[in-house]
């Protein structure tokens, strides 16, 4: 009874805070529509390299103050010490301030070297220059989003998302259209405009007591969130470093079209799947942590969490896989072919992605946390080499291949650690889902590689319907989905 409603706290959490995520993958998906119609592939490229090497400068000098944040402003809103909570956010503001001036000062002084480093060549370095300024406009937005999530103003959150979002498509669309490639930057720097805007409206609505602190007490009391937040950067600093070689090793191999068909393909297969790990990640990860002494505990709700993580992700994975060509016409366009021979093994890779996701947390909440940075840093060199000497084999679609090899291996590692630090093992019903949709998985991927029309879609359908079938069959049993859409709708 009490693992059943464990199940449903997990499903509804997910749900109320996935249905905004829904809708931020419905703007994204139209955003990147818009982008290959009208600017093509090379203009994919060129907007991915862009983004990376801006992800890359924030990650570095963003210290993770925009996740550890979280944890100290809702610690001081239990406290119910309304001076405490309002000095939290005080400081919050001012290192927010502080780390996108950074990162601003970073990007204008290192410009050429970045361009170099991502296109080749220092014909970018303005464009890069004037990107600087998002930096500092993301970090103060981050700092704003941190602060709702932290009061736990669930619904504030998810409307400044999909309000923030839809404004950046708006915006990028029309700028898009009138300039073309030349647009780029400035619907870049737009989008993150937008995203400002929303979440600082949404935030000025909560009202503090006054507070006055001195600069030295702001950087001690912010000394803690960096320290809390250094294990979780240095892990994303080596996510983005890798995406950042990445795309420079295979615009320099193949050109800027081989870019963007890497980053469309990225995109699809990231952007479902990063959704739902944030949705289910907000409660995951702090109940997690409340158990991190008992270990027979952490294995029971990371087999919980994983359980439902599988119900919910398998069934898209293997819908796209069945339908790849169709999923990238969708996205994109019938231009981007090379990118579906590129998802379908990504896509598959997602499969062990999420096994694995819940396991990783387990480092997090018993300290391990050089070992979670030597785990992550493993499957960036296990993908980064799989790309290096897989290349002259395979060309671009080795990009999905590494992927795919770089978590089949890194979810055994996670398994071996996780068993030696909490006696971890995967439940009958966890090892009874991987048995049913992983040849399910395979079967859709041999399928689309092998099968001619009308045999591939009748195939694809079957499969895809059994897959669907269970899940929604498997869902059922933890929670009435009726009430449960009801819930999320309200």
């Amino acid at each position: 009874m009490i693992e059943q409603e464990s199940k449903k706290q997990i499903l509804k959490s997910t749900g109320i805070l996935g249905s905004a995520q829904l809708f931020i993958v419905l703007i994204g998906v139209v955003r990147v529509k818009v982008l290959a119609v009208l600017l093509g592939a090379t203009g994919v490229g060129i907007a991915g390299l862009y983004q990376t090497t801006i992800d890359m400068v924030r990650t570095a000098t963003g210290l993770g103050i925009n996740y550890s944040a979280v944890k100290d402003i809702a610690a001081s809103a239990a406290s119910n010490d309304e001076k405490k909570v309002a000095a939290t956010i005080v400081v919050l503001r001012k290192w927010m301030w502080a780390t996108g001036l950074l990162g601003m000062l970073v990007a204008i002084v290192f410009s050429r070297q970045l361009s170099q480093m991502a296109f080749g060549d220092t014909s970018h370095s303005v464009g890069i220059t004037i990107l600087s300024v998002s930096l500092l406009l993301s970090a103060v937005a981050s700092g704003q989003s941190a602060l709702l999530q932290g009061l736990r103003k669930i619904g504030a959150m998810a409307k400044a998302n999909v309000l923030g979002a839809a404004l950046g498509l708006l915006g990028a669309v029309v700028i898009f259209y009138i300039w073309g490639l030349q647009g780029i930057v400035p619907a870049l720097l737009v989008t993150y405009i937008s995203t400002l805007v929303i979440n600082w409206y949404f935030s000025r609505q909560i009202k503090t007591v006054p507070v006055q602190l001195s600069p030295a007490e702001v950087f001690q009391k912010g000394k803690g969130m960096v320290t809390l937040g250094f294990f979780m950067i240095i892990a994303s600093l080596f996510g983005t470093g890798t995406m950042y070689l990445v795309r420079s090793f295979v615009s320099q191999q193949g050109g800027l079209e081989s870019v963007g068909h890497f980053v469309a393909a990225w995109t699809i297969s990231s952007m479902y799947i990063s959704a739902i790990f944030g949705a289910m990640g907000a409660d995951f990860f702090p109940r997690l942590s409340g158990m991190h002494h008992d270990g027979v505990a952490i294995t029971k709700l990371v087999n919980e969490q994983t359980e439902v993580a599988i119900l919910i992700t398998a069934p898209i994975i293997i819908g796209m896989v069945s339908f790849i060509d169709v999923v990238v016409r969708i996205f994109y366009s019938k231009d981007f072919g090379p990118t579906a021979g590129i998802l379908d093994w990504q896509l598959t890779g997602d499969f062990f992605k999420v096994l694995a996701w819940p396991m990783g947390f387990i480092m997090l909440v018993k300290g391990k946390g050089k070992l979670f940075i030597a785990t992550e840093i493993c499957w960036n060199l296990l993908f980064c080499l799989g790309v290096y000497f897989g290349w002259k084999f395979y060309g671009i679609q080795v990009t999905g291949i590494a992927f795919l090899i770089a978590y089949l291996l890194y979810v055994v590692i996670l398994y071996v650690l996780a068993r030696n630090m909490v006696q971890f093992t995967w439940s009958v019903k966890v090892r009874n889902f991987i048995l049913l949709f992983l040849p399910l998985l395979s079967l859709s991927f041999l399928n689309v590689k092998f099968l001619e029309q009308p045999m591939q879609y009748i195939s694809s359908i079957i499969l895809t319907s059994i897959a669907f079938g269970f899940s929604i069959y498997q869902l059922k049993e933890m929670i009435s989905l009726k009430q449960f859409f009801i819930k999320t709708g309200n």
